[in-house]
């Protein structure tokens, strides 16, 4: 598995961009997260969200965690977020 601190690091010089492809995700505190370019739910369940990126899977675990939304081009995931982490 691999980790990406998103706090920490440059996503133009360390070619995050490259490996989550056409994905966009944006944070509002811990609360709710929208990916935008998810390709597909994987797992489903109150404590984590695993989502099919293409290339990778976006998993989030927490705490009541709920999908709010899934279409085509947006994806809304909303509970207490206590990690989100990268797999292949």
């Amino acid at each position: 598995m691999r980790r990406y601190d998103l706090r920490t690091q440059n996503p133009q010089k360390n070619g995050f961009s490259d490996v989550l492809g056409a994905a966009e995700i944006t944070l509002t505190g811990n609360k709710r997260a929208i990916i935008d370019g998810a390709k597909g739910v994987v797992e489903y369940n109150p404590g984590c969200v695993r989502l099919n990126l293409g290339r990778l899977c976006l998993r989030f675990c927490g705490e009541s965690l709920t999908i709010k939304t899934l279409s085509d081009d947006k994806t809304v995931v909303e509970g207490t977020i206590l990690s989100m982490d990268f797999s292949s």
